[in-house]
């Protein structure tokens, strides 16, 4: 998610990349959040997000999608 205590997602996507730069493009972003800079980070940067709410069909489409990225 976007909004969070402590650090925001994008934050935390940023460090957690850089500790693991392997999991870089297994990341999906869910959140209510579509702020353009937001938008903006994710798709300058390859990245998965879909906004709250979203069905259940496109979580699990998401989620195989990474899997199979990683085959």
């Amino acid at each position: 998610d976007i909004e969070m205590p402590v650090m925001n997602g994008i934050e935390c996507y940023s460090e957690a990349v850089k500790a693991h730069p392997e999991i870089k493009d297994r990341v999906l972003f869910f959140t209510a959040y579509d702020e353009i800079e937001n938008v903006n980070f994710f798709k300058k940067n390859g990245l998965r997000y879909l906004l709250k709410p979203a069905h259940l069909s496109e979580i699990k489409k998401s989620v195989a999608d990474i899997i199979e990225k990683k085959r």
